[in-house]
């Protein structure tokens, strides 16, 4: 009258893999809104005490530099240049 059936359940490669995808948006959410500040903070201290210039970039206009040109840090000299990013020396400001 009953007849014995197998219960399917979720294998434990998709529990892996699902635990896998979970980490990475984790991290995409922490980089994107600025949560893993150590980070930052090791990409500030490499170009602390030195000059835009001195770092391989020149000063333009943060609208006049496309995001992958710029030199990421804190400079000694940006508070000479307001409203100025550090872009890289190859790029010409438009």
């Amino acid at each position: 009258m009953l007849k014995n059936k197998k219960a399917q359940g979720i294998s434990l490669e998709t529990i892996i893999v699902a635990a896998i995808v979970l980490i990475v948006l984790v991290v995409l959410v922490m980089v994107f809104t600025g949560q893993m500040g150590w980070f930052n903070k090791g990409l500030y201290n490499a170009t602390q005490g030195r000059s835009c210039e001195n770092s391989g970039g020149h000063w333009c206009e943060s609208d006049n530099c496309p995001i992958q040109n710029r030199v990421i840090g804190k400079f000694s000299n940006e508070d000479d240049y307001p409203d100025q990013v550090c872009c890289n020396k190859d790029y010409t400001c438009t």
